[in-house]
């Protein structure tokens, strides 16, 4: 197994434990236990099978009805989707800023006076892109 495998794996994972997050309690509880315990406590399907007191087979049928369920509802749903869109902008917007960007000013500074039409001024930017200031 390669490292991009093995990081796709992961990645699938942690993307099926946000589905459990996120669908889990549409799920039946027996369902919702055999998805949990093979997800987030990473029990084999051995270990399942013991626990639920079924054969190997029977508990991996249930683990893959309940994967194939979570699925579903996302694609119908949708919510794990923006759930982490949402947390990606939250994390963006919580990241501190990058060396330089600390303080930005407007170009030109405050906003100037200009005259219209012979009358008195109205306000009016010189540059509308903001500017580092050192």
């Amino acid at each position: 197994m390669t490292a991009f495998d093995v990081e796709s794996a992961g990645r699938h994972r942690a993307w099926q434990q946000r589905l459990l997050d996120t669908y889990g309690p549409l799920l039946t509880d027996h369902q919702r236990e055999a998805c949990r315990l093979y997800l987030d406590e990473d029990w084999s399907v051995t270990e399942l099978a013991e626990h639920l007191g079924c054969t190997r087979s029977g508990a991996h049928d249930l683990v893959r009805r309940g994967l194939a369920q979570l699925k579903h509802y996302e694609l119908r749903l949708g919510h794990a989707v923006e759930f982490a869109r949402l947390e990606a902008v939250e994390a963006e917007l919580r990241s501190p800023l990058r060396p330089g960007l600390a303080r930005v000013a407007p170009r030109g500074g405050a906003p100037k006076r200009f005259p219209r039409s012979g009358g008195e001024g109205s306000l009016r930017r010189q540059d509308p892109r903001p500017r580092v200031v050192s």
